[in-house]
C-alpha cells in the first residue's frame, strides 16, 4: 500500500497531459523529464515492511514504475507481463535495464481516496518510484 501525503485532490489537471496521454495511445513506454515533475512524501507499506520517503511524480511519465529493490525490501511479489515492453528514456535512449519484463499492482492513497495502480518494474537510476499519467488521471491533483 503506498499513502501520499499532502497533495490536494480537486479536478483539472488531466489536460495538461496531452503528450503522455498520446504516447500512451501509442502503446509506447517512457519516464520523463523532472521538467514536468515534483516530488511528494509517500509511505509505504505492506505487511512486512513500511518505509516513508520522496517520489517523484512525473506528468510527462506514461505509466507509474518502481524499482526492484524497493519490491524487494518490502518484500512485495510482481508479477510477468505477457508480453515485454520496450522502455524509452526521455533523451531517446533505451533503459539500462532493457525490456520491462513484470509489474505489480499497488494500492495507492491520496489524501482521502485509495485506488489500485499498475507499476511498472524497471531501474530508475536514483528513483525508487515514479507516479506517472495514470496516478494524475486517477487523482486529478490539483498542483
Amino acid at each position: 500500500m503506498i499513502h501520499e501525503h499532502h497533495v490536494q485532490q480537486e479536478g483539472g489537471f488531466s489536460s495538461c497531459l496531452k503528450p503522455a496521454a498520446g504516447a500512451r495511445a501509442l502503446k509506447i513506454s517512457m519516464y520523463s523529464s523532472k521538467y514536468q515533475s515534483m516530488r511528494i512524501p509517500v509511505l509505504f507499506k505492506s505487511v512486512h515492511a513500511t518505509a516513508e520517503q520522496e517520489v517523484l511524480a512525473d506528468s510527462g511519465a506514461t505509466n507509474n514504475f518502481i524499482c526492484q529493490q524497493l519490491l524487494k525490501r518490502l518484500q512485495i511479489s510482481y508479477i510477468p507481463v505477457q508480453n515485454p515492453i520496450k522502455i524509452w528514456n526521455v533523451d531517446g535512449t533505451h533503459n539500462q535495464d532493457g525490456a520491462i519484463t513484470h509489474y505489480t499492482d499497488l494500492q495507492v492513497r491520496t489524501g482521502t481516496e485509495s485506488k489500485i495502480l499498475h507499476f511498472l518494474i524497471t531501474n530508475l537510476g536514483q528513483d525508487e518510484v515514479i507516479l506517472g499519467y495514470p496516478w494524475f488521471t486517477a487523482f486529478e491533483p490539483k498542483i
